[in-house]
């Protein structure tokens, strides 16, 4: 894989101005061959049309209702063509040459490597935070997701191999299909270099205890230590639930 083709998916519902952004930055990236899908699952008029001036420049246009993200994403992996298959939200963006470190990744090592991931800046209103991955150890899927998921490229051999997402998980569908990638065997590599812009305020931050809840039941689900499991989730609850509060966050 010398040079790989990469696909972009992109999933929207009642996306907000920032779906602008993200869009531009995908198309901006200098990649031949570059596949962009994108799926909007139904927005209203005033919200799709933020969209539709760019509907001639993606390579596939899906616009239907659907189940949820995870339905959404799974029909864009079922158009993807790319050897390589990234996911970007609606409301984050790629930086400059973004999918150039992605293809340098990949090409170095070919045959070799199926998930590269990077850094991400995550913004909070006016601040600016980098977030780093953890080391992909098998300690680190006991404490939750390891990887910035939009700064996360898979090789597309990988989900023919352990599937697309979970329909069941409402959150942490991106957890519950790396987990599967991790437990296959599947080979992960860091790039030290920040890929995204991805702001805060998302699902997973609206509703934490659900995606404690997908992770958990994610964790049986591989056949992880029970009783570590339970102890690790208890604990993230009572954090959320009653500490966190107590000092305002």
């Amino acid at each position: 894989m010398s040079s790989p083709r990469i696909t972009m998916i992109t999933a929207a519902l009642n996306p907000g101005p920032e779906v602008a952004e993200t869009i531009d930055s995908v198309l901006s990236q200098s990649r031949p061959g570059l596949q962009y899908i994108f799926v909007d699952g139904g927005s209203r008029p005033e919200a799709f049309a933020r969209v539709q001036p760019y509907a001639h420049h993606f390579s596939c246009l899906v616009r239907e209702p659907d189940r949820g993200i995870s339905d959404a994403w799974n029909k864009a992996l079922a158009l993807a063509e790319g050897d390589v298959v990234g996911i970007l939200n609606a409301d984050d963006h790629l930086l400059p040459g973004a999918l150039d470190h992605v293809s340098q990744a990949f090409g170095a090592h070919p045959g070799a490597l199926q998930v590269v991931h990077g850094d991400a800046i995550r913004l909070d209103g006016t601040q600016r935070s980098r977030c780093r991955p953890r080391a992909t150890s098998a300690a680190s899927w006991y404490l939750g997701m390891p990887l910035v998921h939009p700064a996360t490229f898979v090789a597309r051999s990988v989900y023919r191999r352990v599937g697309g997402f979970n329909c069941d998980r409402r959150i942490a569908m991106d957890y519950d299909f790396l987990l599967r990638a991790w437990r296959a065997g599947a080979s992960f590599r860091h790039i030290a270099e920040p890929l995204v812009v991805m702001r805060g305020g998302g699902l997973s931050d609206r509703l934490p205890l659900v995606g404690f809840h997908d992770v958990r039941t994610s964790q049986i689900e591989a056949g992880l230590n029970r009783p570590l499991i339970e102890t690790l989730h208890a604990a993230r609850v009572l954090t959320r639930r009653y500490i966190r509060p107590m000092f305002g966050r």
